[in-house]
């Protein structure tokens, strides 16, 4: 209580009080795109495109099995995951039904492709860089990040992919031995035939994950090697007894002669 007329100062005894505004604390968000790294650097360059339609899933923890949201990169390829909360830690997968076992799912965007390196130039470019690895039994691809403070977006979790290459063909009995594959020659299903993958040193090649090619066993003719990069190989065949392989490089059309020494 105080008087009326009393012209003192104006305090909190004079029935004024503080003022107080509360907010909802600002979001937190992480993100940023997926590319398709054409030069194989694992740095994105500014004539690499996005991938769109790429299925993404965000696990609290260290891995995926906590699900919490999930999202498809837009057709740049970015990706957004928001209302996050801080200082917590969270996983980004790749969708299992996309990305699997170290490599692209057979039938889908992502066909073909694998991972391409990770952190480049020792994590020096860190918002161009990949930052996506495979896990230690490559059943998954994941990044396991912790944000930052209230408020501290943080979008520089890329994940880039290469393209890779298939190389193979037809194993065929050369009934007439000249070399080239006539329309009633058909593939060799007599016995088993195995095929093996070099590099150019004669040493067992290595796909674009780094592990080694298993040779090709085939019983019907047909064989193929698939995920590599660009590089030089040798194929090397092994007949069954009884058979030896015929002459090489035979006429001028390379898609029907054979071209084992």
């Amino acid at each position: 209580m105080y008087d009326a007329n009393d012209n003192g100062s104006q305090g909190k005894s004079s029935g004024l009080g503080d003022l107080e505004l509360l907010t909802d604390p600002a979001p937190v968000e992480i993100g940023n795109r997926v590319w398709l790294d054409s030069d194989r650097d694992g740095i994105q360059d500014a004539n690499e495109i996005g991938i769109e339609n790429v299925k993404l899933i965000l696990g609290e923890g260290s891995d995926c099995s906590n699900e919490i949201a999930n999202t498809t990169t837009d057709s740049s390829g970015v990706y957004i995951f928001n209302n996050l909360k801080p200082d917590t830690q969270y996983t980004i997968c790749i969708d299992d039904s996309q990305f699997k076992d170290k490599k692209g799912v057979e039938g889908d965007i992502l066909e073909g492709m694998v991972l391409t390196t990770v952190n480049a130039d020792n994590n020096s470019k860190d918002y161009i860089d990949s930052d996506i690895d495979n896990s230690e039994d490559g059943s998954i691809a994941y990044i396991t990040l912790t944000t930052g403070d209230i408020g501290d977006n943080n979008h520089s979790f890329d994940i880039g992919l290469i393209e890779t290459y298939c190389i193979g063909d037809m194993v065929w009995l050369d009934e007439d031995k000249d070399g080239i594959q006539d329309g009633d020659e058909d593939s060799f299903t007599d016995d088993s035939v195995t095929i093996e993958l070099l590099d150019e040193n004669g040493n067992r090649a290595k796909d674009a994950n780094g592990d080694e090619v298993k040779p090709i066993t085939t019983t019907d003719g047909n064989y193929k090697f698939c995920y590599l990069i660009p590089d030089s190989y040798k194929i090397k065949v092994t007949p069954p007894d009884g058979y030896t392989v015929t002459i090489k490089d035979s006429g001028d059309d390379d898609a029907i002669d054979s071209d084992i020494i």
